[in-house]
């Protein structure tokens, strides 16, 4: 209940395809009972609580430069299902199923969609200050209008991301860099948009009727444009762009140079009193590792076993193995990795010091 309103989910199970459909409604079907949903934002683990566990991965928020916001389940007319788009047969991360197509992507569909994507949320700004230069909207409406315009990016942007953590390639890494000036430069200028800080400058003069969460929302996103220079003149904002541009490169360099320094070690053992303590599970995964890096003859019980700075790997031997110089060499590799202090092949050689 939000402000006297009740805000119910339900699940629709009517689609030919089996896929389940989250709605929101209120009792009134109205756009107001969507609206006082936003509260939901504000007490996220009160709301996912009251979930299916099989929604949760599609409402996690992406941890991306542009935010993923509940706008795109809110947008459907009042009482009714969003259904999910058909998925791209073209281009994966077009598609806005429920859930990511995170097998279907490759890294020739980087470029492509998020320029696609990027220019999409480039023309819905202008809309949008076009709209609030000629008049006031109200703030939950507001609040809804500035969410949507990096919505489809931002589930995309953070499709490409988690990829590129957890099966990085040399050709993500190239499609990432391409465009990621363009996506810091969209993020910067909604955020240094002025006809949209002049709009919450407005609704926020009249809060009769707002409710606790778009308020907050309201006072967060100008104290946002604050922080990213809206009061600045032309040629501060532009300084700070590229300073933000800038920063955005360091980041990833420093993200693939942890990637190299955590790919580039891995530890061969062929004694079997020295992986003592480990579960099966582990030596399992170490014997598979062995065989991938050469050793086809590897068997979970006899070895050779090869452990790497992967988490799967790493945890096992801090945890379980009773080897204590074993434990200590991964720890060590693992803590110095991608740094000036790191053993030979630990990719301290490339930058230095987590260095971009």
């Amino acid at each position: 209940h939000t402000k006297g309103r009740s805000v119910s989910t339900k699940t629709s199970h009517n689609r030919q395809d089996g896929e389940s459909v989250l709605c929101l409604s209120g009792p009134d079907n109205s756009s107001a009972s969507k609206a006082s949903a936003l509260a939901f934002m504000h007490k996220p683990m009160t709301f996912l609580a009251s979930l299916p566990s099989k929604f949760l991965p599609a409402l996690r928020p992406a941890p991306t430069t542009a935010r993923v916001g509940f706008w795109n389940r809110l947008r459907a007319p009042a009482g009714a299902c969003r259904m999910s788009s058909a998925p791209s047969a073209e281009n994966p991360l077009l598609s806005e199923g429920l859930f990511p197509l995170y097998s279907s992507v490759k890294a020739s569909h980087v470029v492509p969609a998020i320029t696609h994507l990027v220019q999409e949320s480039r023309d819905n700004l202008a809309t949008l200050e076009g709209e609030v230069a000629k008049a006031t909207l109200p703030a939950a409406e507001l609040a809804g209008r500035v969410e949507q315009l990096s919505d489809r990016l931002g589930r995309s942007w953070g499709v490409v991301n988690h990829l590129k953590g957890v099966q990085d390639t040399e050709e993500l890494r190239k499609a990432v860099d391409e465009v990621q000036p363009s996506v810091v430069s969209l993020s910067m200028d909604i955020a240094q948009s002025l006809p949209i800080y002049k709009a919450w400058e407005k609704a926020a003069e009249n809060k009769d009727g707002v409710s606790e969460a778009v308020d907050l929302i309201m006072t967060n996103e100008m104290r946002d444009a604050q922080l990213a220079g809206i009061a600045l003149d032309d040629t501060k904002k532009g300084e700070f762009k590229e300073l933000q541009q800038r920063l955005a490169q360091l980041s990833t360099n420093f993200s693939n140079n942890v990637l190299d320094g955590t790919k580039a070690v891995s530890i061969r053992i062929t004694d079997k009193a020295r992986v003592g303590g480990l579960p099966e599970s582990a030596l399992a995964l170490a014997s598979a590792t062995a065989v991938r890096k050469g050793d086809e003859d590897s068997t979970p019980e006899a070895g050779p076993w090869v452990f790497t700075l992967d988490g799967p790997s790493l945890m096992p031997v801090l945890q379980y193995a009773d080897d204590r110089p074993l434990r200590e060499e991964i720890y060590r590799a693992h803590v110095t990795r991608a740094s000036d202090q790191a053993a030979p092949g630990g990719g301290g050689g490339k930058t230095g010091l987590f260095r971009g």
